[in-house]
C-alpha cells in the first residue's frame, strides 16, 4: 500500500515514549559480543575486539572488511539479552591507551537520571502490571535468578 497525502492523521501522537528512548531502547547493550567475527571471501575467520574497531575505524570503509564483517555477523551467535555485559562496554569503552574506559551501564543509568525516568516500580505499575509492594509481587516478570540477586543485594 503507498500512503498518499490524505492518510496523515494529525490526530496521533506519533511521540516516542521518554523512558522507551531513554531506559528500554538500550535492551541491546547486553547482546553486545566481547570480538566481532569476519569471514573473509576465501572462508578464514579472525576475529577483532570491540574496543580496537572502534579506534581502527578506516578498515570499514573498505569494501571488503565490510564484507568480512557481514558475513561474520551472519554466522555468529547474538548474545541473549540478560542483565550480562561485555567487559568492553564496562570500563572499556573508548579506553584506547588509558588505565580505565567508559562504563556503558554506568552511563544508561546516568542518562535515566537525566531524563528524569521514575523508578522500576513507578514504570511497571504506568504499563499495568500492578503494584509491586515486595520481591514477591515481582516473581511473575523478574526471572528467579535476578531477583535473588536482587533480594540479597538489598540485604547486605
Amino acid at each position: 500500500m503507498v500512503a498518499t497525502p490524505h492518510d496523515y492523521n494529525n490526530t496521533l501522537n506519533a511521540a516516542i515514549a521518554n523512558e522507551f528512548a531513554a531506559a528500554a531502547y538500550r535492551f541491546g547493550h547486553s547482546m553486545i559480543p566481547t570480538r566481532f567475527l569476519m569471514e573473509a571471501r576465501d572462508n578464514t575467520y579472525t576475529s577483532e575486539n570491540l574496543n580496537s574497531m572502534l579506534f581502527s575505524p578506516f578498515g570499514l570503509y573498505s569494501s571488503e572488511m565490510m564484507g568480512n564483517l557481514a558475513r561474520g555477523a551472519s554466522k555468529q551467535r547474538a548474545h541473549q539479552v540478560d542483565s550480562s555485559f561485555t567487559r568492553e562496554i564496562v570500563g572499556k569503552l573508548f579506553q584506547r591507551n588509558l588505565t580505565v574506559g567508559l562504563d556503558l551501564i554506568a552511563l544508561n543509568i546516568q542518562r535515566g537520571r537525566d531524563h528524569g525516568l521514575g523508578s522500576y516500580v513507578a514504570s511497571r505499575k504506568a504499563c499495568g502490571f500492578g503494584e509491586a509492594r515486595d520481591f514477591n509481587d515481582l516473581a511473575k516478570s523478574i526471572h528467579p535468578n535476578i531477583l535473588n540477586r536482587l533480594r540479597a543485594y538489598t540485604n547486605t
